[in-house]
């Protein structure tokens, strides 16, 4: 952000500057990715969610977020489509094992209250 509130994306467009436009929107995307890796691992690295789960939901964790994290290093010249569509492969394959560990936590907790 700039002293104007603007982001990097926002004042190349103001200054018609398509390639760092499309260059910025691209690693936004590639970010995006990586982020919601990094924020599953953490999730899923805490060992009361691991607990939680089953040795083969376990794997699939594992190997989804590694094969993620090695298409990031490997791809050859993504576009911003790539991944967001890797993203939301990721987001598809985790979710049931993401809610999964929602509705334990909160059985958990009412649990303790009563």
């Amino acid at each position: 952000m700039n002293f104007r509130g603007e982001t990097a994306k926002e004042v190349a467009c103001r200054y018609s500057k398509t390639t760092c436009v499309e260059y910025l929107s691209w690693a936004e995307a590639k970010q995006d990715l990586q982020e919601y890796i990094t924020q599953v691992r953490e999730t899923f690295s805490d060992d009361k969610a691991l607990g939680k789960l089953n040795k083969e939901e376990k794997n699939i964790f594992i190997s989804s977020c590694t094969a993620k994290t090695d298409w990031i290093q490997n791809a050859k010249n993504p576009s911003i489509q790539d991944f967001t569509e890797q993203k939301n492969h990721l987001e598809d394959i985790l979710s049931p094992l993401l809610a999964k560990l929602a509705v334990q936590s909160e059985a958990t907790s009412k649990t303790r209250k009563s």
